[in-house]
């Protein structure tokens, strides 16, 4: 009577007059977990059959991982991301470094690099992360972001003018009530309170007008109303030169 096939790998051991040592690995460790129910000369493809499941394991943990990088790197705009996007507008043809924008906003220089990831993943600039997409970025201003960062007036305090009540809508329009104010305590007007979009942003604004601009004709929309929204969709057309 034949005796059953052979493992090649087992085969070769015995013709060379030594064990396998795959054999003889894996019949100890299963022999004394107690769940060995292989003779001793299957153990080798009870072996690979072992490290085949572990790689099915690991390949689908590795598409997990995928999927989880790929969420944690676009999981929302965020307000730094539209203050980044306008101080890069704000900068022109001037040629920036990731350091200077986080320099200029006070914001870490990781932050930033995430923001421009975000804004990339969103079509709002370049796969350089250099260019602004100003059409996309225009389109969002004035139809989204007063729905996903949106903003009420709040109690009167100390502050810095922003939206119809800062350049340049203070010329276009003449106030009949409070005026609106980012809290600042280097502020000198007292006005209804509205939250910027980062707490950084009185700062920045502070060190460049042209920026200045922008973010408040930004909280024109968010909390303007109509006559204002028509004013401030103008003006940003303008400084992004698309009218």
């Amino acid at each position: 009577m034949k005796s059953p096939p052979r493992d090649p790998a087992v085969a070769a051991g015995s013709k060379s007059g030594k064990s396998d040592p795959r054999r003889r690995c894996f019949s100890r460790m299963w022999r004394r977990s107690g769940r060995c129910s292989f003779p001793p000369k299957c153990v080798p493809t009870a072996a690979l059959a072992f490290l085949s499941y572990k790689s099915d394991i690991a390949y689908r943990d590795s598409r997990y991982a995928i999927m989880e990088d790929a969420m944690k790197q676009h999981s929302g705009m965020r307000p730094q991301d539209i203050l980044v996007l306008l101080k890069i507008i704000a900068l022109a043809d001037i040629p920036w470094r990731i350091t200077d924008i986080a320099n200029a906003l006070n914001i870490s220089q990781s932050e930033i690099s995430e923001s421009l990831n975000r804004n990339r993943i969103a079509g709002f600039v370049d796969d350089s992360k250099r260019q602004v997409h100003k059409a996309a970025l225009l389109e969002f201003l004035l139809h989204g972001l007063k729905y996903v960062f949106p903003e009420q007036p709040g109690p009167i305090v100390k502050g810095m003018p922003t939206a119809h009540s800062a350049p340049p809508l203070s010329s276009k329009i003449v106030a009949t009530a409070d005026p609106f104010v980012w809290p600042d305590p280097e502020g000198t007007l007292r006005g209804q309170s509205i939250q910027p979009l980062y707490n950084t942003v009185p700062d920045a604004a502070r060190s460049d007008p042209k920026l200045y601009e922008l973010l408040a004709l930004v909280d024109a929309i968010r909390v303007g109303r109509a006559r204002e929204r028509r004013l401030a969709e103008s003006e940003l057309g303008k400084r992004l030169a698309l009218t």
